[in-house]
């Protein structure tokens, strides 16, 4: 099969910043580019032509941190995100808990805590006041902290004398008692009761979920989770049902099976491979347990380190000498700093071994480690709706040391290379909507507000390369993703508007018209 997608502004992303008119492709490979009479010449006889009718056309979106699975389960779960007080959120588990069957769990995501008067964390009780007899377990926002009712604490074996875990919460209230809050290492004595979906419900969320990325411009993700999801992307691609390109990171736990069964950094094919190992340095902002260089605003806490550096130097260097990348999330400057100090030690390993390392989040970093980056060749994987949506809380618990959150344009002056993703469930998946936070540093339901630390925007290109040559390159892919050039994968994305032309707001308009993976097309609106 082949094609030439004709009569569109296609801008390649490549070095030069190349716009062509339209590109040719055979089995799903790029072989020309040019103009559209270029390309009729070159053509085979029956060569299909789909007209661009002179929309931008853009490489691929690569969504470089989610977690996808979880994205696409919650889907079908409660969603509390929008949730702005207490009170909205308990409606929303108790309508949840109504078509619940008896003996099922109640689950949803998405609480925010810091949305609500007061900003307290809810208790157990709160729970139980709308659902007492169906174990509840409700994550907030940023996946570090479980919400649990008492039944669920019941269940779990939870009292006043469990043990936390290092790195661990389990909040007490008054009483002595546990409040219902988890947190960080603690959370899988949960977890670990929770019943597992089934093959085939993971398989069915993934596949739909899937088809709500293509809507967004999405045709690749990495992805921060364990063997199940692995072996779910394994099974749609062997029924031919996989179209998102996968590159999946997995926990900490699984670095020793890996090591024995040799699987190295790039194993798979094209549509999943692995990237690495995925493991915590620190916990995160909402949930007050990044571990910082100083103590929050108007506090004696530090945050939690959830592992120590010694262990961090262990970790990494077995993964290194394996030739396993490791992906290590860190949020406060204290985690950073860490593991930027781990990683320089075992740069010049992960250079000879052809590794990609990267800090997954870097939210928060002192000025003196910014261009360290650099010098310890890691990759800084950023997500940029973070900023604009902890803005207020950052400024609230960091204070001065904000300026130098989520510092996009630093990090790239730096000569840090720069990939962008979502974090979903955490964030929405949309890409335009990423975009629109690193240009502008502004939240799109304030407009008219000012940017926040105007001087860390970046330029639409460079955000746009974030999304495209910054994780091809993070993945290894740079030669066959990231950019429209002969020799790369017929990956692009059609877009309804000239987003290099209008003003930033233009992004928030701007609708996927067609999704192209490999030269198929799996999104058409």
């Amino acid at each position: 099969m082949s094609a030439i997608f004709c009569n569109g502004a296609i801008h390649c992303m490549d070095e030069r910043g190349s716009t062509v008119e339209a590109i040719l492709e055979e089995q799903g490979t790029i072989v020309a580019s040019g103009t559209t009479e270029e390309m009729r010449r070159l053509a085979r006889p029956g060569t299909r032509e789909i007209d661009l009718q002179g929309m931008t056309v853009i490489p691929g979106l690569t969504d470089s941190h989610t977690h996808f699975v979880e994205f696409a389960l919650g889907l079908s779960r409660a969603d509390l995100s929008r949730a702005k007080s207490l009170k909205e959120a308990l409606s929303l588990v108790e309508t949840e808990a109504r078509a619940v069957p008896r003996g099922g769990w109640v689950l949803g995501g998405g609480f925010n805590k810091n949305l609500w008067a007061g900003g307290r964390f809810p208790s157990r009780h709160d729970l139980d006041a709308v659902c007492a007899d169906k174990p509840v377990v409700i994550k907030s926002g940023d996946c570090h902290t479980l919400w649990v009712n008492t039944l669920a604490m019941t269940i779990a074996g939870i009292t006043r004398d469990t043990p936390v875990p290092e790195g661990g919460r389990i909040d007490l209230g008054p009483d002595g008692h546990p409040t219902g809050i988890i947190g960080e290492s603690a959370i899988p004595l949960i977890e670990q009761h929770v019943p597992m979906p089934t093959e085939r419900e993971i398989d069915d969320a993934v596949v739909r979920a899937q088809a709500l990325a293509h809507s967004v411009g999405v045709t690749g993700v990495h992805v921060m989770e364990g063997a199940g999801s692995l072996r779910s992307f394994q099974r749609l691609q062997s029924r031919g049902d996989l179209s998102l390109r996968v590159c999946i990171y997995l926990p900490l736990e699984a670095l020793e099976h890996a090591r024995d069964l040799g699987t190295e950094s790039g194993f798979g094919n094209e549509f999943v491979k692995v990237g690495g190992v995925k493991l915590f340095a620190d916990g995160s902002l909402n949930s007050q347990t990044a571990h910082m260089l100083e103590p929050y605003e108007g506090t004696e806490s530090r945050g939690i380190s959830r592992i120590s550096m010694e262990q961090l130097d262990e970790v990494v260097g077995g993964a290194v000498a394996s030739g396993i990348s490791v992906a290590v999330h860190a949020i406060g400057d204290a985690a950073n700093r860490n593991c930027l100090n781990v990683l320089a030690k075992h740069a010049a390993t992960s250079r000879a071994k052809g590794l990609r390392n990267r800090i997954e989040h870097a939210q928060l970093l002192h000025p003196d480690d910014i261009r360290r980056f650099a010098v310890t060749r890691t990759i800084a994987s950023v997500q940029p709706v973070h900023a604009t949506s902890d803005r207020y809380l950052a400024d609230r618990l960091w204070g001065a040391r904000a300026r130098y959150a989520y510092p996009f344009r630093s990090l790239a002056a730096g000569g840090a290379r720069v990939t962008f993703g979502s974090d979903a469930p955490v964030e929405t998946i949309n890409p335009m909507r990423g975009l629109f936070a690193a240009v502008t540093r502004k939240r799109e339901d304030e407009p008219s507000s000012a940017p926040w630390y105007p001087e860390e925007c970046v330029t639409l290109e460079q955000a746009v390369r974030a999304y495209t040559n910054g994780p091809a390159y993070a993945a290894c892919a740079e030669r066959r993703q990231g950019s429209l050039e002969p020799g790369k994968a017929a990956d692009f994305v059609v877009l309804s508007e000239d987003i290099f032309r209008g003003p930033p707001e233009t992004l928030l308009g701007c609708r996927v018209m067609m999704s192209v993976v490999g030269g198929r097309v799996v999104y058409e609106s």
